[in-house]
């Protein structure tokens, strides 16, 4: 880039809020200020930074080239261009252009401002602000306002008595006034009307009409045709007054003799009916000022605003400026502002003062083409912002609560047949926040569980005949991979029709899935323990009462064979119990569905560590009968066995078999200390316990191989060692 002067970039690119940038003949920019950046959000276009055009052809929606920017003989160039832009969308764009030299360098100094937001307040006030004068005007009179291109119209109530009609019948024929003119002035009405729809201007009539009850009235139209941009009109604000009685009791040679009386008469009422209206304008200060800035009227809000801020009380004909009262800070503010409206320039500001904060609308006065006054408006928004930031804070709020606790909110209009999801909504679901996924209630109910369509349908149609007015719904909904969530539906009745009929339905919606797969396991839960409880209760007490009764009769004398034959019924007794625990365990395999697949492990060496001597002599028996060269050694103390292994290392079992429930140190406390001393020996837990959670807590130690349940079996021995 070329450089410029440091004195000459300060002066022109940091003063004011607009977006500047100094450019060669050929576009190239030479430098550009912070508000231009952000305008053109360079940051994301750096590539076509270099040239005037390239971002030109990116941003704008206007025809425009570099010639209309450059001017000649440091003349200004202005214009206004549409901007379309990425975040913001469409802007208009006021552009103003200055040619000049520097160091012997053509360079011209472009400005930009984004006038968007100040025209579509102009043209809200502009709208107010003919009204209102309209109504200063012909107070008591009918005032109408047609927008042809919105085809929007306002009417106020004098107007429909006046012809007669109803606003249904307006509503249902607009052009029903063309239909009302007597025959005889109907020609007049329409050329003059044509005239005013093609050209613009005034527009003035006096007219007979016939009403529905056959009654002529004799009447008078007065408005104006308005155009923007210069273009065709597309507004006509009018006023009509009823002028038939005057017709019928006034004479032509009276109505002449008093013209200038009742005209003066007819003005100064006009004034006050003029100041009253505006004094009742409670937070909007309304004055006009001459080109020498003194006041030609204001309103009472006005006159003690002024006080309050200048510790004035101002009269019409007072300077503004006058020295003795306006601070120096107030003048250098107000009064470029004022010469603007003189250049015949209407405009809106915003202004803050002692915490209040204004919208403040200038507006020539013009008469025969020529600028005579500024008429302002001033109304106070501070209220109406602070409303605003605290429906911002509260809306704000209330997503934040929601989306918190991830609920999702829906917004159905029957009247339309359309839903709104909110982003959670479709999270819910899996679909991304901008997808439409449910537009209408057919596609709602396509994708609801055919087993809960039946009472959806139902609570809908009783919230269409008003017989309530919410509902809580627990259904499954179909999520965009085509599997189905359980959703919790809380809706109720936010808006009616005209027939008291409900016209907008608002909820909740909350995935309780997680919840119903809780309660789906709770449910099994209840039914194990009750087949648990059965098999305790019943098929756990007969074999044990068989037992029981075997060990009475051998502590009698009896004889040998007898003996055999007990023995015989006592074992039959004990696999029957054994078999009742393999029902209890399955009863509860619900609960711990970990179990580790074993593997056979090829021993020389086991150990068993258990606290029960007849547990441990019976294990040692099984293992030398079934496994003859395998040692096998017992400890009743796991504190024992753990001392041995760690003076003993390069002797180390193959296997060893732990119980759980032991003096000291139980099978808990010798797996934590044996870990940390990172033993590898394959632990096998040989216990009497069939609690789930002792199967899951065993299983989240590494050497823990598998969880045996007493006694050791030989079918379980050979699958675990070779």
């Amino acid at each position: 880039m070329v450089g410029i002067s440091t004195e000459l970039f300060e002066k022109v690119f940091e003063e004011g809020k607009f977006a500047k940038c100094i450019c060669k003949l050929d576009g190239e920019i030479l430098n550009f200020n912070k508000s231009f950046k952000e305008l053109f959000q360079i940051s994301e276009y750096e590539n076509v930074l270099g040239n005037l055009v390239n971002l030109i052809n990116i941003f704008s929606n206007t025809p425009i080239t570099l010639e209309d920017f450059i001017a000649s003989n440091s003349e200004r160039k202005q214009g206004r261009l549409l901007m379309q832009n990425p975040s913001k969308g469409e802007s208009v764009i006021d552009y103003d252009s200055i040619c000049f030299n520097a160091n012997g360098i053509s360079i011209f100094l472009l400005t930009l401002e984004d006038v968007t937001q100040k025209i579509l307040e102009k043209k809200d006030l502009l709208f107010s602000q003919q009204r209102l004068q309209l109504i200063t005007d012909t107070l008591g009179m009918g005032v109408w306002d047609f927008d042809f291109v919105h085809h929007s119209y306002y009417l106020s109530d004098n107007v429909y008595s006046i012809f007669d009609i109803t606003k249904k019948e307006f509503l249902n024929d607009p052009a029903i006034f063309s239909k009302i003119i007597h025959p005889d002035n109907l020609k007049e009405y329409k050329e003059k009307w044509q005239i005013g729809k093609d050209n613009g201007g005034r527009y003035e009539l006096y007219t007979r009409i016939i009403t529905k009850n056959n009654i002529i009235k004799n009447i008078h139209i007065n408005g104006l045709f308005l155009n923007e941009n210069n273009q065709k009109p597309n507004r006509f604000i009018g006023s009509v007054i009823d002028v038939t009685k005057t017709k019928e009791n006034e004479a032509a040679l009276i109505i002449e003799r008093n013209t200038y009386k009742n005209l003066s008469f007819q003005f100064e009422e006009a004034k006050s009916n003029l100041q009253s209206l505006l004094d009742n304008f409670s937070n909007t200060s309304i004055w006009s000022i001459d080109k020498n800035y003194c006041l030609i009227a204001g309103n009472d809000f006005f006159r003690l605003e002024h006080h309050k801020y200048f510790n004035r009380w101002i009269s019409k004909g007072d300077n503004i400026f006058d020295p003795n009262f306006a601070p120096t800070e107030m003048v250098e503010y107000w009064k470029p502002l004022y010469n603007r409206a003189f250049k015949n320039e209407s405009f809106t500001i915003e202004y803050e003062i002692l915490g209040n904060v204004f919208i403040v609308s200038f507006n020539p006065i013009i008469v025969n083409g020529e600028v005579l006054g500024v008429s302002i408006f001033g109304q106070d928004v501070t209220a109406e912002r602070k409303v605003n930031e605290e429906l911002k804070f509260n809306e704000e709020r209330w997503k934040f609560a929601l989306e918190g606790n991830n609920y999702g909110l829906w917004d159905y209009s029957i009247k339309e047949n359309t839903f709104f999801f909110s982003p959670i909504c479709n999270m819910i679901l899996g679909y991304d926040s901008d997808e439409v996924i449910f537009p209408t209630i057919e596609h709602w109910t396509k994708n609801i569980h055919p087993d809960d369509l039946k009472n959806t349908i139902t609570i809908y149609h009783q919230l269409l005949k008003g017989e309530i007015q919410s509902f809580v719904l627990e259904l499954r909904v179909k999520t965009k991979d085509g599997a189905y969530k359980w959703i919790l539906d809380r809706g109720k009745v936010f808006d009616f029709d005209n027939d008291g009929k409900a016209s907008r339905i608002i909820g909740l919606f909350i995935d309780i899935s997680a919840r119903k797969e809780a309660e789906s396991k709770v449910n099994n839960y209840l039914v194990s323990l009750e087949k648990f409880a059965q098999i305790t209760s019943h098929s756990l007490r007969l074999p044990v009462a068989n037992i029981i009764g075997i060990a009475n009769l051998i502590e009698d004398e009896i004889s040998f064979n007898e003996i055999q034959s007990l023995n015989k019924s006592l074992k039959i007794s004990a696999l029957q119990l054994d078999e009742v625990i393999k029902e209890m365990n399955e009863a509860i395999t619900f609960v711990y569905n970990g179990k580790k697949n074993s593997k056979q492990t090829k021993v020389s060496t086991v150990w068993f560590i258990d606290d029960d001597e007849i547990n441990n002599m019976l294990s040692e028996r099984m293992m030398k009968k079934h496994f003859p060269d395998i040692k096998a050694s017992s400890f009743l103390f796991a504190k024992d066995a753990l001392n041995l292994l760690s003076e003993r290392k390069e002797e180390l079992p193959d296997a060893i078999f732990l119980d759980i429930n032991m003096p000291e140190m139980n099978g808990w406390d010798f797996l934590e200390v044996f870990e940390k001393q990172d033993f590898t020996i394959p632990i096998y837990m040989l216990t009497s316990s069939i609690d789930p959670k002792d199967q899951e807590k065993a299983h989240q130690f590494s050497t823990v191989k598998d969880f045996i349940s007493k006694p050791l079996k030989e079918d379980r021995l050979k699958i675990l060692i070779k």
